[in-house]
């Protein structure tokens, strides 16, 4: 089995037990070469905890797990019964500009990108904001971040008038993945 951990990761952990009542020898290995050497887990006695950590500032990025049964009865598998991860906290930066296409009124856009330990990632929204004296603040668009953690949306007229005026416009990302969320502003 081999575990594909988001970026960012520090640290994991997970609890491991062979499906049949046999003695199976599992060893952990993240990608670093970093190993728990075999360990003997025992179906009868219940699960065992496997946990790997990160220093220096590195991150993980895989966990290769492997079973070798030790016994005579053929094990049958086995399960994870419970799985932790910790991830550095997201950096959200936003774009020192905003952009306008062509110079036309309605064709702006605004933008973002987001990583954890250096690493972009992809596939999180991204909510962006506009403050005014009138309104408070309200959202300008809601984007996705691409493979290299950017969020882009274009922004009608009547948005991009309020980020014109007030010079700024904000994003933030609420992480539902197990990292602190990040707000960020930019005044243009």
């Amino acid at each position: 089995m081999t575990l594909a951990l988001p970026a960012g990761t520090i640290a994991f952990y997970f609890y491991i037990e062979p499906n049949a009542e046999t003695t199976d020898d599992f060893t952990a290995k993240s990608q670093n070469g970093t190993t728990s050497g075999a360990v003997p887990v025992s179906g009868v006695d219940g699960a065992t905890y496997f946990g790997f950590y990160a220093t220096g500032g590195s991150t993980l990025e895989t966990s290769t797990v492997t079973s070798t049964v030790t016994s005579t009865v053929t094990s049958g598998g086995f399960a994870v019964g419970e799985f932790g991860i910790n991830r550095e906290p997201t950096k959200l930066w936003v774009a020192l500009q905003f952009s306008v296409y062509g110079g036309g009124v309605g064709e702006g856009f605004v933008s973002a990108t987001l990583t954890a330990g250096g690493c972009p990632l992809s596939g999180q929204p991204i909510t962006f904001y506009v403050n005014t004296p009138y309104m408070g603040a309200g959202p300008l668009c809601r984007a996705i971040t691409n493979a290299w953690g950017v969020a882009t949306c274009a922004v009608n007229s009547a948005q991009e008038f309020f980020v014109e005026s007030m010079n700024a416009y904000s994003a933030s990302y609420a992480d539902y993945l197990g990292a602190t969320g990040s707000t960020r502003a930019v005044v243009l």
